[in-house]
């Protein structure tokens, strides 16, 4: 969808004064996406680093504690950084079937339905997470000493990353239900 959202602005460039807007705020979301994608690449690559040194450490009967939860804050970090990322490009698992087979008009509401469910779990667990940061403020984990806030921040960014890439499917989906294109406005 980042493409989707460059090349739709590529198109616009030739319209009205917001198109050079638009092109810097697509800009800015793939570069957000592209960040997101190396960090987490870095936190896949220290989960491996990790494991690989927490079972060499163990074969040679060596205590280094701290590698188990050093390896599942960096997978809780990969998984919430690249969750918003696979709903923006729309590489998430799905299933369409049932819902290919319903008429067009019924399957835009059908859609924004899913679509707005979504987006208030992706709330919820926001707000689960911001609760989760506030009753462990002061804490740390144990076995690494860095301050829990650190493994709450990940659910927050990405949960908040991903509720507004469901408010933007949600607006998209919405002037497209209601047959105005992305971009235009209605005058009166």
């Amino acid at each position: 969808m980042a493409d989707k959202l460059t090349a739709s602005s590529a198109d616009e460039a030739s319209g009205d004064g917001s198109s050079h807007e638009t092109l810097v705020r697509n800009d800015v979301l793939n570069g957000l996406l592209q960040f997101k994608y190396t960090v987490a690449v870095v936190c896949l690559f220290g989960v491996t680093v990790a494991l690989l040194l927490q079972i060499a450490t163990r074969t040679l009967n060596v205590s280094v504690p701290g590698l188990q939860a050093l390896a599942q804050l960096l997978a809780v970090w990969m998984a919430f950084l690249l969750i918003g990322n696979l709903e923006v490009e729309d590489k998430h698992i799905r299933v369409n079937y049932f819902a290919e087979k319903l008429p067009a008009p019924v399957r835009s509401v059908v859609d924004i339905a899913v679509l707005s469910l979504s987006a208030l779990w992706a709330a919820i667990i926001f707000v689960a997470a911001v609760l989760g940061s506030l009753a462990s403020a002061g804490t740390t984990i144990p076995t690494l000493g860095v301050p829990t806030f650190v493994l709450h921040a990940a659910p927050l960014l990405g949960m908040l990353l991903l509720t507004l890439a469901y408010l933007a499917k949600i607006k998209t989906s919405l002037a497209e239900c209601l047959g105005f294109e992305e971009g235009t406005r209605v005058r009166n």
